[in-house]
């Protein structure tokens, strides 16, 4: 078999074509795969920071994501409480319009509900009153429940009228009574 000769400049322009046939090949690779280094070969110090960034993007996508799910459950939530807080309203509102007289509501409350959120409420006007040396009739306490499950008044509004009540029943106490002491706490031992 023969060799083939090739001058210098038939070589030159060969090496030329291989160069340009080496790059073309890699810049098909670098448009298929949408990377400009495809190996630590290639440029290592390239290669391992677009490595890394990859890898924080890829961190970054899953946080974001992960946020994006926190705030769908929070919207969630937040629709849920609003469509719970409509119902108790509802409810409520028929109560005391749907109902011919107080005990007749009383029942639903605490058939409905299994609670009996009537009682404690009373319970808890009658405590008060105690406490600062108070007397009113059941009548009166049934009122002050009505008001306070009707939302015209509350404990702490009848907390007060009880601490004006007991100051001018007990003069003797009214700066303590006025200072948040209650006569209980003023008689003790």
């Amino acid at each position: 078999m023969t060799d083939v000769v090739l001058s210098g400049a038939i070589r030159n322009n060969l090496l030329s074509l291989q160069n340009t046939a080496k790059l073309l090949e890699e810049t098909n690779i670098r448009l298929a795969t949408g990377l400009k280094v495809n190996s630590a070969i290639d440029d290592p110090t390239a290669f391992f920071t677009s490595r890394s960034l990859n890898t924080r993007a890829g961190d970054l996508t899953t946080l974001l994501d992960s946020l994006d799910a926190a705030v769908q459950t929070i919207k969630a939530a937040d629709e849920g409480i609003q469509a719970l807080t409509k119902l108790v309203d509802t409810y409520y509102n028929e109560g005391f319009n749907q109902f011919d007289n107080r005990n007749e509501f009383k029942r639903f409350l605490l058939d409905e509900y299994g609670q009996n959120i009537l009682a404690n409420t009373n319970a808890s006007l009658r405590g008060l009153a105690t406490a600062y040396g108070i007397n009113h009739n059941d009548a009166w306490f049934d009122n002050a429940e009505r008001r306070v499950l009707g939302g015209e008044a509350t404990l702490d509004s009848y907390e007060d009228i009880f601490r004006e009540q007991s100051a001018l029943l007990y003069p003797q106490f009214e700066n303590q009574i006025a200072g948040g002491q209650n006569v209980w706490d003023l008689v003790a031992p």
